[in-house]
């Protein structure tokens, strides 16, 4: 078994911080392009997903939420699970509830009470 964990991606998709030029070694769809996922692979992002680029502000201003776009690369990704992080909730909880529904994968969590009550599967 193989298990692959992302974390603090802040949005990017691609490999581009547009006031640097080039390449650089980040985003989802660069990182997807490292490895190959089976059915003995898990990936499982510890969050921090929603906030921190330009396309944040973008989908947020724009209320795009469906489909996120994070969450449709976190798909192509192949994520498996997801645990929250704090920037995750930067736009409030009913923005992450939307993320999650759009993703579709389990999110893993002990500690976020959603509407008074523990969030979970």
């Amino acid at each position: 078994m193989r298990l692959i964990n992302t974390s603090d991606l802040h949005s990017y998709l691609f490999p581009t911080m547009y006031p640097i030029p080039g390449v650089s070694n980040m985003g989802h769809y660069r990182i997807m392009a490292s490895y190959e996922k089976d059915e003995d692979t898990v990936v499982i992002d510890g969050g921090d997903n929603l906030q921190g680029s330009a396309l944040s502000k973008y989908v947020m201003d724009r209320n795009v939420f469906s489909p996120f776009p994070q969450a449709e690369a976190m798909k192509k990704a192949g994520v498996d699970y997801l645990v929250p992080g704090n920037h995750d909730f930067n736009y409030g909880e009913e923005a992450l509830m939307m993320h999650l529904q759009n993703l579709k994968a389990p999110c893993i969590t002990n500690n976020w009470l959603f509407h008074g009550k523990p969030y979970g599967p």
